[in-house]
């Protein structure tokens, strides 16, 4: 009899210690899940785009390049010839992306992982980087007139062999995109096979 009031007395004990223990690690939890001094709790649903927009254009569509004159600097010589695939050398190429919005809806451009330019170009002079043939080759962004500041990237950072063809994909930032336009220029001696533009939008109705 009094083996069986241990045994029941040991189990009740043990069931308690469980309890105990079930407790103390929720009670960790909940000091995890607080928010630290310097934090405050969300509040809500986060804000959403009212009409999220996503363009995706590519080019060569036409064949030709079209630079919009309001973006790059006035009197500056042309480019010529201003082609996808051109296989002059000595030359430039610009070409500018106009975003077609639709006429109900206001966009602007927000900031993403997805605002590229992607560019396949083809080099025509050999030559080792900083040389005067492709390998010193860059592209530039344009906005207002005049060159945006910072924006200039190399072609051939390792130099370039005649008839080598390299695709980059440059990150964008929106406020290289004015006016819905996105303008660039490469010089002087490498053909652009293609360009493609991904950009986001976040958009009201008017």
């Amino acid at each position: 009899m009094q083996s069986k009031t241990q045994k029941r007395y040991l189990a009740y004990l043990l069931l308690l210690a469980v309890f105990a223990l079930s407790a103390a690690s929720a009670s960790s939890q909940e000091r995890k899940a607080a928010p630290a001094n310097d934090e405050l709790p969300q509040v809500g649903a986060a804000l959403q785009c009212p009409v999220p927009r996503h363009v995706h254009l590519t080019a060569p569509l036409p064949a030709a390049g079209t630079p919009n004159s309001a973006d790059f600097p006035t009197g500056s010589p042309p480019c010529v010839p201003n082609t996808f695939g051109g296989t002059s050398s000595d030359t430039c190429f610009r070409h500018t992306f106009t975003l077609p919005v639709p006429s109900e809806l206001c966009c602007q451009c927000v900031e993403s992982k997805k605002n590229t330019l992607t560019l396949r170009y083809q080099a025509l002079v050999a030559g080792p980087h900083g040389s005067a043939t492709s390998g010193n080759d860059n592209v530039g962004f344009y906005s207002n007139h005049q060159y945006i500041a910072g924006t200039s990237q190399d072609l051939y950072p390792g130099g370039a062999t005649k008839g080598q063809i390299v695709t980059k994909t440059i990150p964008l930032r929106c406020s290289w995109l004015a006016n819905n336009r996105l303008s660039f220029n490469i010089q002087d001696d490498t053909s652009v096979l293609s360009a493609t533009l991904d950009v986001d939008l976040c958009c009201v109705r008017k």
